[in-house]
């Protein structure tokens, strides 16, 4: 049975709070020790913080360390171990929450003081939408077929997002439409691997979507600067891929374009998939697909082939971005697309010998032409790939909440072609007549988070 692609975004602290404290799914609470006193019913901050990642769209532990803070400014939990002028902590450090009448206490003072600084009740609540004068425009960070991708500012909380722009004359048939739509659907998820929608809106001729600024660039960038990657690095980096699409496989959904362009890095090391564009909602889990669409070099053979096709051809494409990864080249890349079909459908993978013995049986099982032999095909699924030898040393629970440190970390600033920043912002232009009006693609996200 397929998941939803996303859970509860919590409008306020007092049901997030709530959430915390379910005894089923919450923050575990138990008995703790710590020198010579006992604390009863607490949570460990870094607990905390790894339920945040695991339940809100948040996108790193310094994130959810700051929504941490907002429940200890709110008075909604309580730190009774360390310092707690230290603000809320990663760390062994011990909390409580807090009982209503305490909180409502605190709420009161703060109404009597005439001093909200602290309050999340008490903020402006998010607008009911937006539009593009609500931001400023920095530069162009981004650029595609179908549209433009700019770094902006929102003008009322200077916080910087990645603003999409479409051309409506792009979305010429039913099929482009659907594909649109889905990918809003896509990225109103909480996995911290996936890109995340803050706001759409359109015109009379250009639709927009406000999502995450990843500064980090994307891995074509790095690639093509690094040269390649080493085996520490390509591990933690694929291992991260292999969570963000075992989530979207989980809710049914068939990527259809991972490549290095489509794999954003973020400030501290950690990955980003990104469009949506081409990803395919399943009706049920199972099921499967025939239309011909992705990038060529990172096609399956099915999907070549016009066969009836699932998730596995997203296994495939990972299986092209590890070699690329080790290798800093595409192993079916050539000079036109005949000869690109020719080498996905029958050339050998040759791989270096400098690539790991354990890197080269997985990229073998993954490059498997035959879908029903390829790794994750069997019963257990994406556990097959978990297992494999190469991510030997890998604790997947610490890699969903991002609890180790990436050993590729990008440069500070924005890392993106320099070429791109004297691009304008005009999106190109397609064969549709753009007389569209799509009634329910305004987006305003309304929870807590667009208030810290």
């Amino acid at each position: 049975m397929k998941k939803s692609i996303s859970k509860t975004k919590f409008e306020n602290m007092s049901d997030l709070v709530g959430a915390m404290k379910d005894p089923r799914n919450g923050v575990e609470l138990k008995e703790r020790k710590q020198l010579l006193k006992t604390f009863p019913n607490c949570f460990v901050g870094s607990d905390a913080v790894n339920w945040i990642l695991q339940n809100l769209p948040i996108r790193d532990r310094d994130d959810a360390v700051n929504l941490g803070n907002k429940l200890l400014q709110s008075h909604y939990v309580r730190c009774v171990s360390g310092d707690p002028k230290k603000g809320f902590r990663d760390g062994e450090v011990f909390y409580i929450f807090e009982t209503a009448e305490n909180v409502e206490k605190y709420k009161t003072e703060l109404e009597d003081n005439r001093n909200p600084e602290n309050s999340m009740s008490d903020m402006q609540p998010p607008p009911e939408s937006v539009a593009l004068d609500d931001f400023e425009i920095l530069q162009t960070i981004g650029k595609g077929g179908f549209g433009k991708v700019v770094k902006v500012a929102k003008k009322d909380t200077k916080k910087v997002y990645a603003m999409k722009i479409m051309n409506k004359t792009k979305i010429s048939g039913q099929r482009q439409l659907q594909c649109l739509i889905a990918e809003r659907n896509i990225m109103l998820n909480d996995n911290p691997f996936l890109m995340h929608l803050h706001y759409s809106f359109q015109t009379d001729d250009k639709l927009y979507f406000v999502m995450d600024y990843i500064p980090g660039g994307d891995l074509a960038y790095h690639l093509e600067v690094k040269g390649r990657f080493n085996e520490k690095e390509a591990k933690f980096i694929s291992a991260e891929i292999v969570l963000a699409l075992e989530h979207l496989h989980s809710c049914g959904i068939i990527y259809r374009d991972l490549k290095l362009e489509n794999i954003l890095l973020d400030g501290q090391g950690h990955i980003c998939l990104t469009d949506f564009g081409l990803s395919k909602e399943l009706d049920s889990y199972g099921a499967t697909t025939k239309t011909v669409c992705g990038t060529p070099t990172y096609l399956a053979p099915e999907v070549l082939l016009g066969q009836p096709y699932g998730n596995l051809i997203d296994w495939w494409s990972l299986g092209v971005v590890l070699y690329e990864l080790f290798t800093g080249m595409n192993p079916f890349d050539a000079r036109d697309f005949d000869a690109v079909l020719n080498n996905i459908l029958h050339s050998a993978v040759i791989i270096p010998e400098y690539v790991p013995s354990s890197a080269k049986d997985l990229i073998e099982k993954l490059l498997q032409r035959n879908p029903q032999k390829r790794l994750c095909s069997g019963p257990t699924g994406s556990a097959e790939i978990q297992g494999h030898d190469f991510y030997t040393g890998i604790e997947w629970p610490k890699i969903m909440v991002k609890a180790n440190k990436p050993p590729y970390i990008p440069k500070q600033g924005d890392n993106f072609d320099p070429k791109l920043e004297d691009e304008g912002i005009e999106p190109p232009e397609g064969k549709g007549n753009g007389k569209i009006d799509l009634g329910n693609f305004t987006y305003v996200d309304k929870s807590i988070l667009e208030k810290i």
